[in-house]
């Protein structure tokens, strides 16, 4: 069972690396795992961004490292592997989103869930629970002053565009119900797929 945790772990932080774009800035052979936790830290400083490595231990074991000081997620498809290991091969990746939300959204639009949605995205990268309350919190707020918003301006917009809104925000509601329930559940897979769409759901608002 201990193995199939560890399996899982591996498996979940493949899928949320589909969510970004990796960019190739290392490839290393030879080294032990410590080696290569120092290069990401190296690195991580240099390009200001969050590395993943994707890397093969001796004994056939698979591993996936996101590092980004002082946060750090490694999982294996086996029990992980000593510090001390070597690593058979290792390539290293800097992160951003896939594709980025500031080139989708207006930065006008996006500017307050973008926050938030960085600390859902780091919750996902590093299973940390702890993040993914604090981006929720966030964009609660930011969805809570977008229905003030429209509120206040209820008298200058139409019956059509005031029923659009509301389907809006009403989705925006459940949505923020539903990514409640997964950062309790630490479904981190999905809790980024709301993520964007919780920031989909928001620019719909044009407020």
């Amino acid at each position: 069972m201990k193995e199939d945790w560890y399996s899982t772990g591996f498996t979940i932080l493949n899928y949320v690396l589909e969510y970004f774009e990796l960019e190739l800035v290392a490839s290393i052979r030879g080294k032990s795992l410590s080696d290569v936790l120092s290069l990401l830290n190296d690195l991580g400083n240099k390009y200001n961004s969050i590395l993943a490595s994707k890397l093969l231990v001796e004994e056939g074991t698979w591993c996936v490292i996101v590092y980004r000081e002082p946060y750090l997620n490694i999982q294996c498809s086996k029990p992980q592997p000593g510090f001390d290991s070597k690593v058979i091969e290792a390539d290293i990746y800097m992160l951003s989103p896939n594709p980025s939300i500031k080139d989708i959204y207006p930065a006008s639009v996006t500017d307050t869930p973008l926050k938030c949605i960085n600390q859902l995205y780091l919750a996902s990268l590093f299973f940390n629970k702890e993040h993914a309350v604090k981006g929720l919190e966030c964009i609660s707020q930011a969805v809570k002053d977008v229905e003030k918003k429209l509120l206040e301006k209820q008298a200058s917009i139409n019956k059509k565009d005031g029923k659009i809104y509301k389907l809006i925000l009403d989705k925006l509601s459940k949505t923020l119900k539903d990514l409640g329930t997964k950062i309790e559940a630490e479904d981190w897979v999905k809790v980024l797929w709301l993520a964007n769409e919780l920031v989909m759901l928001y620019n719909e608002t044009k407020v």
